[in-house]
């Protein structure tokens, strides 16, 4: 397996393994997990707010991570961005792809020169990689909210409300 920036013709690829991956096990009719994950991520293309993506491939896309704008308002002079999503095949997932597409965004972060990356997730699998939560206010949830300083120290004493990109904010499903 190998992770490598993800072209854009690996666009559809990708929203399939999204669909797939988020799937609520809903009856058929309320199932938009996955749906709204690839609507999310074609939206953050278009829109031109995905910084980087990666995916992780073998014979095929095994799994992929999109990382975006964020940015803090006030704005504090920070180059800031947002983790979502990221996702694996399920039958894939388990395997470590999942990790190893984490610790890839990061280190990208770091070579990309961002102070900070933000995202929402269990706090329990996410401090693995150096993830708290977050006092940063935001509109989600204060209890998955949470941030990495890749900048030591940038996040300390901030009074500012952490915004995602605006495809965050549109209803999947219209």
């Amino acid at each position: 397996m190998i992770v490598e920036p993800a072209s854009a013709i690996e666009l559809d690829e990708i929203c399939s393994l999204m669909a797939s991956a988020f799937k609520t096990g809903a009856p058929e009719a309320l199932e938009v997990g996955g749906e709204a994950e690839s609507v999310l991520v074609r939206r953050l293309k278009n829109d031109g707010d995905v910084l980087f993506s990666l995916v992780a491939k073998s014979d095929r896309i095994l799994g992929s991570v999109f990382v975006s704008r964020l940015s803090l308002v006030p704005d504090a002079g920070l180059h800031c961005a947002g983790i979502a999503p990221l996702a694996v095949l399920p039958a894939y997932q388990s395997r470590g792809i999942g990790t190893a597409l984490m610790q890839a965004a990061i280190n990208k972060g770091r070579q990309e020169k961002l102070d900070a990356l933000f995202l929402l997730g269990d706090p329990a699998y996410y401090k693995r990689f150096g993830f708290t939560l977050s006092s940063i206010a935001n509109d989600y949830s204060t209890t998955h909210f949470q941030e990495l300083a890749l900048t030591e120290g940038c996040l300390s004493k901030l009074e500012c409300r952490a915004e995602y990109a605006a495809a965050f904010s549109v209803p999947a499903v219209e």
